[in-house]
This record gives C-alpha cells, structure tokens and sequence, in this order.
C-alpha cells in the first residue's frame, strides 16, 4: 500500500490551535458573543423541549425613538448589569450590536415576568446616570416556533405581544 511507513509531517505552527484563543472567543464586551449564545439558544430549546422542561428567552432592547443611536456607554453599561443580575444558570449575550438576548433555563413564564421587571429596573438604574437609556425587555413565549435560528430571527419582532411594559 503506498504511503505505508512514510513519516507523517506535523502541520505547520500556525495552522495548529493557539491557546490564548480559547475563553476569550465566548466573551464580547462583557457578556457572551453573539455566535455562542445563538448557538446556545437552539441547544437550550431542544433541551426544554425534549425534557419538557421550561425555558424562559428573554430580548433585551434599548427604548430608543427614530433615528436615535445609542450610546456606545450605555451599551455597555446595559451588558454590565445584565451580567451582575443574571444568576448563574442563565446565558446573557448579543443577539445584536444593541440587544441583549437572555436565556433562562427552568423558568416558567410567571418567573420570566418577574426577571424581566428586575433586569429592566436594573439596567434603568445603571445606565440613567451614563448614557441615560431606558430599555425594553420582550419575553419569548411560542419557543417551540424556533427550532432554528432563521425561525428564530423571522419571529421575534412578531412577538411583540410578549413585551413588559
């Protein structure tokens, strides 16, 4: 057989993993990148759904009026106390430049309300002094729809219905 007893060849140094790489990929500007906790959402709903467990998916979003930016600050101000009250079973992350996706395992809707007013009171008390934003946290209910992202992504903003006020 050829190549039978040939020596292999390392691939060259660069090609090969760097360690420094690691954590740090799963983390942007504070909380977890946008590419983890997406993939993370898909896994957590096919974990509720197979264990019949409940999950609460929370969106986080500035209450910004037409043509408003929101303030690099502010943004981060927001990720900063969405981490400091998420517990440690929850994933907070990106699910874009200006909203915050929140992933609660084992958590009714009922809770969902509850943590939805706590994170929005939370996030209003640390960024009203920086940046002076007011955010709107919409609770996800019809999580079965979102078995994939692109079913993910064409729902949410037709799920308004589940907004706190």
């Amino acid at each position: 057989m050829p190549g039978l007893g040939k020596k292999r060849t390392p691939p060259p140094a660069s090609a090969q993993p760097q360690p420094s790489a690691g954590p740090r990929l799963l983390f942007e500007r504070g909380i977890f990148a946008r590419w983890y906790v997406l993939y993370r959402l898909i896994e957590e709903i096919d974990r509720a759904t197979r264990y019949e467990r409940p999950l609460a998916v929370l969106v986080a979003r500035p209450a910004l009026i037409l043509g408003e930016k929101l303030a690099p600050e502010a943004r981060s101000v927001a990720a900063e106390a969405a981490a400091r009250t998420a517990r440690s079973t929850d994933l907070v992350g990106w699910l874009s430049d200006d909203s915050i996706l929140i992933l609660m395992p084992e958590t009714t809707q009922d809770e969902a309300r509850a943590a939805a007013n706590r994170w929005k009171s939370e996030i209003w008390l640390h960024t009203r002094t920086r940046g002076g934003q007011k955010w709107d946290v919409l609770i996800l209910d019809r999580l079965a729809e979102f078995a994939t992202l692109e079913q993910f992504h064409a729902s949410l903003d037709a799920h308004t219905d589940g907004a706190v006020a």
